[in-house]
């Protein structure tokens, strides 16, 4: 018979940071992410969420629900390396693991009896090792199916584990609310709430015949569900095809993030994911780059290198070629932008240089919005373009479209407020390569990056997540 577990770790953010900090243990903790100029809660601890504070409410609301909780910014990094922990034990019971975010995920463990042990012992064994590895509590949800396992988890509770047995999945169901059930989303809830319909019992109460009339196709689905009555596989989806980083800046609102600050940060996850590939003996063949703004909406742009990369000049050369690309600060003038050397990306403050150097094969770069004068920076004594926009279109190529591109002028307010770096494609072979050059060589011109933001924008630029 089928056997279906789904694995919860509630408050997972949350308990991260109070294991990181200990003066947090046992206070009202609140993570919360920056999204769309708003912010958002994206976990709460459990004496937070007993004050009413929710995940995805905004923060104001959460301030008003819990009036001493102590919000922290999100360390995504920290969480993803977490939860990376969390799924290699997963792992390790059986091949069909499915992710479904940082803190859930789906394993079918059919088949893995004689070698395991019931679901009750692999549950029991997975929440010891989470527990003294991890250090966060799982809780676990055993069914025949994936809808059915999800809701037992949740209603397992912290560190519980609750099994459904076969047969029994509709009366389990049944008190849940119409919005709990796996696919029912705000606007379809909404119209079975103005049709009276508040639990799933009530939905399994009406006829198939009426769901379709008033829902079309979707209504055998709905009729399904309320059953507890689910066919989707679990599907393998670990370990996960994708490697990513991501960082948030903190600048103050008439401070913007220069563009040698971004790159200097960018510089650094690069050599975070080069760190990682080697450890997973891998290669990336895709490379994604996605820009949050305070005032303009998110960029995301990818970019396919002539070879996979797994060094972090790789890395850094395709990254920095997108970011000033999406940025439009610079218009590439040759086709040779992959030959540059990495130790030759820095300058010696630290920082990655746009002027072209006698001895690498930079490409012949000049701002978008200054082409005609061959390059020169309007007066920027640091060499940097301003952040603006200009209704003037830069030259383009025959058959291409012109577009607003930025000019030396007066987009400071555009405020990058995160940078997010995706590798994909992941291949296997990524052998053991260094980062610009030696390892010591990297170290230290790693730290001049630091020196150099330290002296320039102070510790506060330093203070979240680098």
């Amino acid at each position: 018979m089928r056997s279906v577990m789904h694995f919860y770790m509630d408050s997972f953010c949350a308990s991260l940071e109070q294991l990181r900090k200990p003066e947090l243990a046992g206070k009202p903790v609140v993570v919360t992410r920056n999204s769309g100029g708003a912010e958002f809660v994206v976990s709460a601890s459990r004496e937070a969420a007993a004050q009413g504070a929710r995940e995805s409410m905004t923060a104001r609301h959460a301030g008003r629900c819990c009036p001493d909780g102590i919000f922290v910014p999100a360390s995504w990094d920290v969480y993803r390396e977490a939860s990376d922990a969390v799924m290699d034990i997963l792992s390790k019971y059986s091949p069909l693991l499915e992710p479904q975010s940082l803190d859930r995920a789906y394993m079918d463990v059919t088949g893995c009896f004689s070698l395991f042990g019931s679901p009750e012992s692999i549950a029991s064994e997975v929440r010891r090792k989470v527990e003294k590895e991890v250090g966060v509590p799982i809780s676990v949800g055993v069914a025949r199916n994936k809808l059915v396992s999800g809701a037992a988890s949740s209603a397992a509770g912290p560190s519980g584990c609750l099994e459904i047995e076969p047969g029994s999945e509709r009366e389990f169901l049944s008190p849940f609310p119409v919005g709990r059930l796996w696919g029912i989303g705000p606007k379809i809830e909404k119209r079975l709430l103005n049709l009276g319909v508040t639990t799933v019992g009530e939905l399994a109460a009406i006829p198939e015949r009426l769901l379709i009339r008033q829902f079309g196709a979707l209504g055998s689905r709905l009729r399904r569900l309320s059953l507890g009555i689910d066919h989707s596989r679990v599907m393998a989806l670990y370990p996960p095809t994708t490697i990513s980083t991501e960082h948030t800046f903190y600048c103050e609102e008439d401070e913007p993030c220069e563009p040698e600050l971004v790159e200097a940060y960018l510089l650094r996850m690069c050599d975070r994911l080069a760190m990682k590939l080697r450890q997973k003996d891998k290669q990336a063949g895709m490379l994604t780059l996605r820009l949050e703004f305070e005032r303009l909406p998110a960029v995301r742009r990818s970019y396919t290198p002539k070879s996979p990369v797994s060094s972090a000049h790789g890395i850094y050369t395709g990254a920095r070629r997108i970011f000033r690309q999406m940025m439009g600060l610079l218009e590439v003038r040759d086709s040779s932008f992959d030959t540059v050397r990495g130790s030759d990306l820095l300058r010696k403050d630290g920082l990655s240089a746009y002027s072209e150097s006698p001895r690498t094969q930079l490409p012949r770069v000049v701002p978008a919005g200054d082409v005609s004068r061959g390059g020169s920076n309007n007066g920027c004594s640091d060499g940097f373009p301003r952040w603006g926009w200009s209704s003037t279109p830069a030259p383009t190529k025959r058959g291409e479209s012109s577009t607003p591109t930025p000019t030396n002028g007066g987009m400071r307010g555009a405020g990058i407020k995160s940078l997010g770096l995706v590798l994909g494609d992941l291949k296997s072979g990524g052998g053991i390569q260094l980062s610009f050059a030696g390892d010591v060589e990297r170290r230290m011109r790693l730290d001049a990056v630091v020196e150099t933001i330290r002296a320039r924008f102070g510790e506060r630029a330093l203070a979240y997540g680098w």
